[in-house]
């Protein structure tokens, strides 16, 4: 009885293991590894999710497509350690001016997206004018000088008439319409 009962113990053990592994690896194929936000991929099936959830009389949403204004400079200038970090103290600055309600994933190198659920476009232009104002007052430190980051933002509101790509692309317009029109700014599509 008592070896039964090792044995079921063990067994126990290695369920709660596997169980940890599973959980582990899942959360590794969802995440950035550089900043620990969601990884696009992970992103793209929670938009997909909130797009047809609006479409089903759920919404609205926005959606705010972000690139960090002059990336290339900071990576040539301070090095890709300060460049890696500045990314981390953009992660982190979201992380801070949005809702846990919120998803906020790093889209590819400098480009992040956030999920707004339930929110109308003039209460995510207010947010995205918080991120502007919190990046403003947030300095980084690299090579001995200090400096900020800027980022171009295009949001959408997401209406249950369009699709994913139709989103994305709309969300990606305004962004590069913000910077087109001198970086540091939001434009809605």
């Amino acid at each position: 009885l008592l070896q039964l009962y090792r044995q079921n113990q063990k067994q126990a053990e290695m369920l709660a293991q596997i169980d940890a592994a599973r959980r582990e690896m899942a959360y590794l194929a969802a995440t950035d590894a550089l900043t620990g936000l969601a990884n696009r991929r992970a992103f793209g099936e929670r938009l997909s999710q909130e797009i047809a959830r609006v479409a089903r009389g759920k919404g609205p949403s926005c959606l705010i497509m972000a690139d960090l204004d002059h990336f290339k400079n900071i990576n040539d200038h301070y090095g890709h350690q300060t460049g890696d970090h500045a990314l981390t103290v953009f992660a982190a600055t979201c992380m801070s001016v949005f809702r846990e309600v919120d998803l906020i994933g790093r889209w590819g190198g400098e480009e992040f997206a956030m999920l707004l659920p339930d929110t109308v476009l003039d209460d995510a232009l207010r947010v995205a004018e918080r991120l502007h104002t919190a990046l403003g007052r947030t300095p980084i430190t690299g090579n001995g000088d200090s400096f900020r980051l800027s980022v171009s933002l295009g949001v959408v509101e997401i209406d249950g008439t369009r699709g994913i790509d139709e989103v994305l692309h709309a969300a990606d317009e305004a962004l590069y319409t913000a910077k087109e029109a001198g970086r540091n700014r939001t434009e809605t599509g």
